[in-house]
């Protein structure tokens, strides 16, 4: 391929330049990370939700066994 041959974005404008290929990829990989990182906070707020049920259940089961059951 010599330099004649490639295209031009002069003929051809919608043509991209291999630097905004390139940003195009960046942007595109790191809009994937932010949405694994988004999914992983909800996984830990899941998480954290659930122990913090766990525990309330708990407490009330203790206090329905010895009596201090709250109004």
């Amino acid at each position: 391929m010599t330099l004649a041959d490639k295209p031009s974005p002069k003929i051809n404008p919608d043509l991209l330049q291999r630097s905004e290929v390139v940003a195009l990829f960046n942007t595109l990989h790191r809009t994937s990370e932010s949405l694994a990182a988004v999914e992983h906070f909800r996984q830990m707020y899941a998480d954290t939700q659930a122990a913090e049920l766990e525990y309330k259940i708990q407490l009330e089961a203790n206090a329905v066994s010895t009596g201090h059951v709250r109004g």
